[in-house]
């Protein structure tokens, strides 16, 4: 790729990626899973190893051990195709989602790649969606110690006929060797408990197997000598520049509930519907009522920043450093 520096068959590459004017990503279960389902099937396609997915509302973060940047450049063009048709398809937006060029650094030595694997898991951490690194359901880390850590073991036999169904669609799907897509999620969770959605949430990061744990394990020795270690350094990244938003990422949880309860299951679809002024319009309402700063709430509902707007925000001028 015209650019790009060449990179060696094997290298371990963090890859981050961040959307368009930083518009939010994902806004509910669906948009997470099919995402990761995409990932979970375009990766071998490219020769692409997965050491790590981490998905926060408004960007990505992939570690990845790679053949070379051409397949790289390929895999991430398949992956944000795939979704930003589905995505525009259901929300009836339109146009690119994800900013291009992707964001890509190799990491040389295990002890840059131990880094590296921290920084990507404790992403949430740092944004104040979860405690720990491995409380977060959408970096996957928990699945590497277990099938169902977000929800009760049921055996499939003894489940509702319902749930049984929902687990077969998801198989018949994989083994065609496709993504999911919205209309099969809608079908697969409808009828079920809250309960068995967790339930449904689990088996299918588990149908769609992504991440090489024991190829990210053998960093560490151990999963719980990976967690200590993960816990008590949340690790540095020097050669991304990734966006600064102070504040917590709660807020996107808060914006989604709000617009829930304003205009029911359907809000997101409605809300990205709108005419601009009428989403500027209620801009000014959400942030009232969640505390969103005002760059949280258009990102929420994917508009541009004007210029006004856009004097109180920067990116940080050098990359981030944790820990």
């Amino acid at each position: 790729m015209r650019g790009r520096k060449p990179i060696d068959s094997g290298s371990v590459c963090h890859i981050y990626q961040r959307t368009v004017n930083g518009f939010q990503l994902f806004y509910c279960v669906k948009d997470y899973l099919l995402f990761y389902s995409i990932v979970a099937i375009a990766a071998p396609r490219y020769g692409i190893r997965v050491l790590g997915l981490c998905q926060m509302p408004d960007h990505i973060h992939l570690l990845v051990q790679v053949p070379d940047m051409h397949s790289v450049s390929r895999f991430i063009q398949s992956c944000d195709s795939w979704y930003t048709k589905a995505f525009n398809s259901r929300y009836g937006s339109s146009g690119k989602l994800f900013e291009a060029p992707f964001g890509i650094a190799v990491k040389k030595g295990e002890k840059k790649i131990r880094t590296a694997i921290a920084y990507l898991y404790n992403n949430p951490v740092e944004k104040r969606l979860s405690k720990s690194a491995s409380s977060y359901q959408w970096n996957y880390l928990a699945y590497a110690n277990s099938r169902n850590p977000f929800s009760e073991w049921k055996n499939l036999a003894q489940s509702r006929f319902v749930y049984r169904c929902a687990v077969r669609m998801v198989r018949n799907c994989h083994e065609a060797g496709l993504p999911l897509n919205y209309q099969l999620l809608s079908s697969c969770f409808d009828g079920l408990s809250e309960t068995e959605k967790k339930m449904l949430v689990d088996r299918i990061v588990c149908t769609y197997p992504l991440v090489d744990y024991p190829a990210v394990l053998s960093y560490y020795g151990s999963y719980q000598t990976m967690l200590v270690a993960i816990d008590s350094n949340t690790g540095s990244e020097y050669d991304i520049v990734e966006e600064f938003s102070p504040g917590s990422d709660r807020v996107y949880h808060r914006l989604v509930a709000e617009a829930l309860q304003r205009f029911g299951p359907n809000a997101i679809t409605i809300l990205l519907g709108m005419k601009e002024s009428i989403r500027r319009k209620t801009a000014n309402v959400l942030q009232q009522l969640t505390g969103a700063t005002r760059h949280q709430v258009c990102k929420f509902l994917h508009l541009a920043m004007q210029t006004a707007e856009s004097q109180q925000v920067h990116q940080s001028p050098t990359p981030l450093r944790r820990g």
